[in-house]
């Protein structure tokens, strides 16, 4: 905002008291002619100073505006550019001009002193330095003291009479100043707080945006590996598998090129459906149970291995979230299975309580030592599960050893509780299905 001079109320003020003044100078019987003209001409020549030069010599005055702080912060500085600026020349010329206007028309008649009403408020305007404007205050008082002791004479009446209008205006004069000061500092110590609290809104602001990109592109990488990056690697090892069994068996290379092109398709439709919507698919209208056995039955497709599958509970109870969450990490334990198990057998059991789900997924593998460093890991894995289910407040148990196979324990609580009145219990529910999937 743009810097603008008060001048048109000063002038007023200024305006106003001297054409009281000249009125009195013209109006009194207790002047004389000559000190009369002298008394109006020093009026009309001091208020031309001011039009022409005084007015210029204001301190701007701003209202508290934004500027760019600290790491292009907003703040507020309630001051203006030149906030630690003493007065200048033109300041130090007017003030002369001014006092030397109050030794005369002090010294033409005592009452003239009223324009001390413009006086000691201009110099508390002058300058943001306190020296200059005591020395300004101290000024006034002199240059009126000096009139009244012209006009009065050195007498002990001049004397008192200059000393006590002098001292009582000075003394009202820093008393009033100091109080307006003290408020003019209080507004800007606020100002400066308010700054440094929109600072840090904005720095707290900047650092919840930033942890929220930073958790939606951990969120879609899970997305991705859960569910793109899953199909394509069986989509590799299918291919692969395919172009080993053509030089042998060409009927079973085409059901694993068939069964490929069925994965890819499946891939295709997932990455219309990130893309869409920024998540993976979820369970849809079927429920869990389906899409599991779905997942097992294409699992024993493309690595020969049977899984066997029991439910237990509900499961049509679980919420949609609480069915992503497990099928995801369905997906992800037989997904493990597929690359580091070299397993004979699966076995996989999903029991819904009324406070608790449990998904175990079982192999007879290779194993291995949980307790082992793996910094150095790469991919996902039994880190994003643990991630995906500290977020929906569950936890993941590994128990495996070197050639002992692998169990992995998925516990995920409840947040929705099943609906009263169905007549169904938490065992039976869902008919166990068991044995393994061709």
């Amino acid at each position: 905002m743009s810097a603008r001079l008060p001048g048109g109320w000063w002038t007023a003020l200024l305006a106003g008291v001297s054409a009281v003044l000249a009125a009195f100078l013209l109006l009194t019987d207790g002047v004389t002619p000559q000190a009369r003209t002298v008394g109006v001409i020093t009026l009309a020549a001091h208020l031309l100073v001011w039009v022409v030069l005084g007015r210029h010599t204001l301190r701007p005055v701003r209202r508290p505006h934004r500027a760019a702080g600290v790491g292009g912060a907003a703040r507020t500085d309630g001051r203006t550019d030149e906030a630690d600026h003493g007065a200048g020349p033109l300041a130090v010329l007017y003030l002369a001009a001014l006092l030397a206007t109050l030794l005369v028309l002090c010294a033409v008649h005592p009452t003239t002193a009223l324009l001390q009403a413009f006086a000691y408020p201009y110099a508390w305007s002058w300058s943001r330095r306190l020296e200059q404007v005591v020395a300004a205050n101290v000024g006034i008082a002199v240059a009126v003291a000096a009139g009244f002791l012209v006009n009065l004479g050195t007498g002990s009446d001049g004397w008192l009479a200059a000393i006590g209008s002098a001292g009582i205006s000075l003394a009202f004069s820093f008393s009033m100043g100091a109080w307006i000061t003290s408020i003019v500092r209080a507004a800007e110590k606020e100002g400066r707080l308010q700054a440094q609290l929109d600072a840090a809104q904005l720095e707290l602001a900047a650092a919840h945006r930033e942890a929220g990109i930073a958790a939606e592109r951990e969120r879609f990488s899970r997305e991705l590996h859960d569910t793109l990056t899953q199909t394509l690697t069986v989509v590799v090892m299918l291919t692969e598998r395919a172009g080993t069994e053509s030089a042998t068996d060409p009927r079973a290379a085409a059901r694993t090129i068939a069964l490929a092109e069925g994965t890819a398709r499946q891939a295709l439709t997932e990455t219309r459906t990130l893309v869409a919507g920024g998540r993976g698919p979820g369970v849809g209208g079927e429920g869990i149970v389906p899409r599991i056995d779905r997942l097992c039955a294409r699992f024993t497709a493309e690595t020969d291995t049977p899984v066997g599958t029991r439910f237990v509970g509900p499961a049509e109870t679980l919420t949609r979230d609480e069915e992503v969450v497990l099928l995801r990490c369905a997906q992800e334990a037989l997904a493990n299975v597929r690359k580091h198990a070299r397993a004979s057998r699966v076995d996989l059991a999903l029991t819904v309580g009324p406070a608790e789900s449990t998904l175990m997924v079982t192999d007879d593998g290779v194993g291995f030592d949980p307790t082992a460093d793996r910094t150095g890991a790469r991919g996902y894995g039994l880190p994003g599960m643990t991630t995906r289910l500290a977020l929906a407040g569950g936890s993941l148990g590994v128990d495996s050893a070197p050639a002992e196979g692998t169990r992995l324990t998925v516990r995920l609580p409840r947040h929705a509780a099943p609906a009263e009145g169905t007549g169904r219990s938490t065992a039976g529910a869902v008919p166990a299905a068991e044995g393994a999937r061709a």
